[in-house]
């Protein structure tokens, strides 16, 4: 299976090709094994991820799963909405993975020069919650 282009990713598709490159340039690909624990409720958020293959899952506890993430989504992002960054779930391999590991200051520095990624964030949130089959919430 041919790796995702971050074009393909929704959060990242409008920004310039030079800002793509710079992502690319500071990111790593990093693969997950199935049941592997990619971070827990809780954790310092030092990175967002985008799943470029298979299969996660955001989770509360082994009872309360609060979503499955698909590749071109992000991973869980609601750090970027809190001072603390902290994560507000945990997040474990479904299927054997590959994420987009992009540093917090690169984000960071995305969120300056360009503002309006908060609201695209908004919106990818809002759309999982309408496409997804909450358990709580």
């Amino acid at each position: 299976m041919q790796m995702l282009n971050l074009r393909d990713v929704k959060l990242l598709s409008w920004l310039t090709n030079s800002e793509l490159y710079f992502l690319e340039s500071i990111s790593q690909k990093r693969s997950l094994k199935t049941g592997e624990i990619l971070f827990n409720n809780w954790d310092e958020a030092s990175a967002l991820y985008v799943l470029l293959e298979w299969k996660l899952e955001s989770y509360i506890s082994d009872d309360i799963i609060l979503w499955e993430i698909y590749a071109e989504d992000i991973v869980w992002e609601m750090w970027i909405f809190s001072d603390e960054k902290i994560r507000m779930s945990s997040v474990r391999v479904k299927k054997d993975s590959v994420v987009l590991v992009i540093l917090a200051f690169a984000i960071d520095t995305l969120k300056e020069k360009h503002p309006e990624i908060i609201w695209k964030i908004l919106n990818i949130i809002e759309e999982r919650k309408k496409n997804n089959k909450w358990k709580i919430l």
